[in-house]
């Protein structure tokens, strides 16, 4: 029984894994299962909770993790408990019987009767069902046998209730009918097997996915990405894959051949001729071959529109060039009739560029929206037939600007007026009436010229002029605001609501981004000047922009300490803006979050010094080699300090806590006879061991003792003078008792316990007990590895500062530093002086001494006295784990350390000497910790400053703090280890 429990178990989890990854993918909705009631809809919904897959590499990882479960599963099946091979053959020859079916005396008697879906059958039937089960995901039967048994059964159960029949594990007509429908198209939601599969690689060859290993579920993703190729087929948008959709796949798989790398033709040149209309690519004469440069092109036109990125023009990537090519036109789209579009736009009065971009952006789609609403045109910002019709017709009118005109050039001349802020006219009529004419003579009387309120062609000129660069003292409006705006942008001013005037502090603003970008400084914002701000604008990276110059980007300021992604993406977000502003900042440059010319050039100059800067070390040993060297030496971590630590009960002594009296000292006797001699006298509440009971002599009329552990022996006492508590106590009986991580013999050591340790037992599991443990324990071969990975790019640059040579700070920058810092409050001048001495970087030992004392707070910092002299140590020398104070200040006194600048310099002494200009040559964090010299001379580790992984990443942070916050322009050098 317990056999076929297990067999069952292992294909249900099969099916299980697999239907959890469905419901983990895929998601049902009303519309697409009409014929489920409203009850029926929500359990679905529900069991579909999270979707197939996200149309990406997702997909891979969820199906993987199903078949990762499902295997686990099954070895955990056979091997649920232990058992010998003989025991293994027995389970599986069992299990081979059951699902095999008859033996020889019922195979004839069997074949006699009529074909069945039924345990217990047996047939070619059989294992067609169970193939076609197979290629639905239900089972995994590499060679299906002909006999229905249990786990057929199971599976067929599996199949009945995923698709909401009766489970009852026969596989009736129903059932078998409902196999061949989900087998067949067309394809739904809630489909699933290896069809599904190869229609999902079909989409992906075609871009409309990028699913690496397709799973076998058609969910909501999958029905939304058939949706997609449908609309851009002009099929029946429905999400579903029937016969009529399944055959343009196949269409769309051979046509899509002519357009990829290696092709030629004359549509290929027109291919190109297209794209350089659309401002891609700059071809004059395009040739008919389809290269990389051209592949390379589609790939920037696909990534610019959001179509997959495959560099092959298919029917959807030329479908979408078409579309932008041609009206309507709309953001983001862009080529040469965006160009005219934007002229149009400016000869009607409604825009001012100089030099139209051929980008249709925001500022474009505004525009347009203004000219609809103005023109009583739907307003979508979208130049659509009905638009480009109107701005055609409006260029052909003959204008005339005096009282009593009227018609749409009087709507622009008065919008131009209230851009210079002369009126304020929100909705201008087309009437130019005697408001009009003050209001333009007005204008012209500001200007100097004749106050005629005729708007004639001079004033309309002078209207022009003001409104396009350039601009300079005494302009006003809109473009003045405008321009305010951008320097604002670009960090040159911080008004938070500029004026529309143009006066002397905008014009000096203005020459200070004049000198700043070397132009000409005049003062005045002319075509140079705005062309530079809007090429800044335009061509800076910023929030939003991606791609693989960004990314480029985030490695350098990476690399120069100004963050720590380990694989930056090409995304240029909120992060990003905030450290390129610090960089900025730190290099007093223009801080605006924007990377422009100057600050790409900045960070360019600042890589390449840091790069020249950065020289290997090269040892003849393998990394892989240096970590079996640092397992022997047990290196240590508190990563694991507040993690239960456990030991085998079958090396202690168990006994109950004890505490002697409280109110006098108490005996501990040899022999449980008030006249046996005294081993030991405790104070009152000093904890023993009680072992046990025995008879003894009499006491206050009772005879009873406690035998108890104490001082590495056992020892007797009254029961009356000790205090029993309910605490479980062990005591360690093997020379070297391991301290586990887990209750198994098998997990990680932490360390060990001596022979004789009296320990509190915390908890119990098992034959194994839980027991108190120190903060530091053996590291692990994965943690050691992550800290001894010279290249591990989660580990700040800074662990391979050379720390050779001071680096010039001044004694009133480190005070200032060291402000609050208990008793390295003020020392300065002494770091200043080691440095100088024994030519180690101040900073570094700043930083070392920070650690080291708690930010100058640590006892053994702040004086210890011993032999009667007060002693400190700022930098742990002579201190270890286990002996930490008393060790650290004996050692001070012995160096005649009594001054807190004494034990600064000589403390720099002993690093100076012993580290960083060793023979070992440890002039780095890095190498202070893990020696490779000593490695790749000796064979294994030795002098190291620490055992903790950790030691040199602990450093980091207030070093490099340091070299920020008080070196204006450090000169760093870096000397990076490289095993062979």
């Amino acid at each position: 029984m317990s056999i076929v429990f297990l067999v069952f178990f292992s294909f249900s989890s099969i099916v299980g894994a697999e239907e959890k990854a469905e419901i983990h993918n895929e998601g049902l909705t009303e519309e697409q299962t009409p014929l489920l009631d409203e009850n029926e809809i929500k359990v679905k919904s529900e069991k579909a909770d999270s979707e197939e897959e996200t149309a990406s590499d997702n997909e891979s990882l969820i199906e993987e993790s199903a078949n990762e479960e499902t295997n686990e599963v099954q070895d955990e099946e056979i091997n649920a408990e232990p058992v010998d091979e003989e025991m293994k053959e027995e389970i599986t020859e069992k299990e081979s019987t059951e699902e095999e079916g008859p033996n020889e005396e019922t195979t004839g008697a069997i074949l006699n009767t009529v074909q069945q879906y039924a345990p217990g059958d047996y047939g070619d039937h059989i294992v067609e069902l169970k193939s076609k089960l197979v290629r639905l995901g239900f089972a995994k039967w590499s060679s299906p046998t002909p006999s229905y048994g249990q786990i057929t059964s199971k599976v067929v159960a599996e199949f009945q209730a995923y698709y909401d029949l009766s489970p009852t594990g026969i596989a009736d007509e129903t059932t078998r009918a409902k196999i061949e429908e989900v087998l067949n198209p067309p394809y739904k939601i809630g489909d699933r097997g290896v069809q599904i599969v190869e229609i999902k690689e079909n989409l992906v060859k075609l871009g409309y996915a990028n699913w690496k290993n397709p799973s076998q579920f058609y969910g909501q993703i999958t029905a939304d990405t058939v949706k997609k190729f449908q609309s851009d087929y002009g099929l029946p948008i429905d999400g579903i894959a029937g016969t009529q959709t399944l055959n343009k796949i196949q269409t769309a798989l051979i046509e899509g051949n002519e357009y990829r790398n290696g092709d030629s033709g004359q549509h290929v040149v027109a291919l190109k001729q297209d794209l350089v209309k659309l401002g891609f690519a700059s071809w004059k004469n395009p040739s008919q071959v389809y290269g990389n440069i051209t592949a390379n092109v589609v790939r920037e036109f696909q990534s610019y529109y959001g179509l997959p990125a495959t560099g092959q023009a298919n029917e959807t990537t030329r479908n979408k060039i078409a579309e932008v090519l041609n009206p309507p036109y709309k953001n983001r789209d862009r080529g040469e009739p965006v160009v005219k579009l934007k002229e149009n736009l400016v000869k009607l009065g409604f825009a001012n560029w100089s030099n139209p971009s051929q980008f249709y952006g925001t500022a474009t789609a505004n525009v347009v929206k203004k000219f609809q609403k103005e023109n009583n045109l739907t307003v979508d910002g979208i130049a659509g037939s009905s638009t480009l019709a109107k701005i055609e017709e409006l260029l052909t009118l003959e204008s005339k600007y005096k009282n009593g005109d009227s018609g749409q050039h009087i709507v622009e001349l008065k919008k131009d007026l209230v851009k210079l802020g002369f009126a304020s006219w929100k909705s201008p009529s087309q009437v130019y009436g005697n408001i009009t004419a003050n209001v333009v003579r007005e204008f012209q009387s500001y200007y100097g010229l004749p106050a005629t309120g005729e708007a004639n062609e001079t004033t309309r000129n002078k209207i022009a002029e003001v409104l396009n660069p350039p601009y300079k003292n005494r302009d006003r409006g809109e473009p003045v605001v405008k321009l305010k705006e951008n320097l604002v942008k670009l960090g040159f001013a911080n008004w938070s609501n500029p004026s529309q005037f143009y006066g002397s502090v905008t014009a000096n603003v203005v020459k200070e981004f004049q000198s700043y970008y070397g132009l000409n400084k005049t003062g005045v914002a002319d075509s140079e000047v705005l062309s530079t701000i809007q090429h800044i604008l335009t061509m800076a990276y910023q929030s939003g922009d991606s791609g693989p110059h960004i990314k480029k980007l985030k490695e350098g300021l990476t690399l120069l300490g100004f963050a720590n992604w380990s694989d930056p993406t090409p995304v240029y977000g909120s992060v990003t803006a905030r450290v390129v502003s610090e960089f900025q900042k730190h290099h007093n440059l223009k801080v605006s979050g924007l990377v422009d010319e100057v600050t790409l050039n900045k960070i360019e100059i600042e890589v390449e010094k840091k790069l020249e800067s950065m020289q290997d070390s090269h040892y003849d040993i393998t990394l892989e080699e240096a970590l079996r060297m640092q397992m022997a030496a047990n290196p240590q971590t508190d990563k694991y300090r507040n993690e239960p630590a456990y030991i085998s009960s079958s090396y202690v002594n168990l006994g109950q806590k004890g505490t002697t009296n409280s109110s006098s000292n108490v005996n501990l006797r040899a022999k449980a006879n008030t006249t046996a001699t005294v081993n030991y006298t405790l104070r009152p509440n000093t904890t023993v061991v009680i072992l046990g009971t025995v008879k003894g002599s009499t006491v206050n009329g009772s005879t009873e003792w406690y035998k108890v552990w104490y001082g590495g022996k056992e020892n007797y006492v009254h029961s009356s003078l000790v205090n029993e508590h309910k605490v479980q106590m062990a005591i360690v009986t093997a020379s070297n008792l391991n301290v586990r991580a887990k209750a198994a013999a098998n997990s990680h050591k932490y360390g060990s316990f001596s022979k004789g340790t009296v320990l509190e037992v915390i908890g119990k599991k098992g034959t194994w007990l839980q027991v108190p443990y120190g903060a530091w324990r053996n590291a692990t071969e994965s943690d050691t590895l992550e800290y001894l990975d010279p290249l591990n790019k989660d580990i700040d640059e800074f662990q391979h500062l050379d720390l050779s040579s001071p680096v010039g700070a001044k004694a009133a920058e480190l005070n200032k530093y060291l402000e609050g810092k208990g008793i390295l409050a003020g020392k300065g001048q002494a770091f200043i002086d080691a440095a100088k001495s024994h030519n180690i970087n101040e900073l570094y030992l700043l930083s070392h001494a920070l650690l080291e004392t708690g930010n100058g707070t640590s006892k053994l910092s702040n004086g210890i006295v011993v032999n009667g002299k007060k002693v400190y140590n700022m930098f742990g020398i002579g201190a270890v784990d286990s002996c930490p104070e008393k060790c650290g200040s004996e050692r001070a006194y012995k160096e005649g350390w009594d001054t807190p600048a004494k034990a600064i310099v000589g403390g720099a002494k002993f690093i100076g000497d012993k580290y960083i200009h060793n023979e070992y040559n440890q002039n780095t964090l890095y190498k202070m910790r893990w020696n490779p010299e000593g490695m790749a001379r000796h064979g294994y580790a030795t002098h190291q400053y620490a055992t903790d992984i950790q030691w040199a990443k602990k450093q980091i942070n207030n070093l490099k703090k340091l070299h920020r916050e008080i070196l204006a322009n450090p000169v760093l050098k870096f000397n990076v280890v490289q095993y062979k």
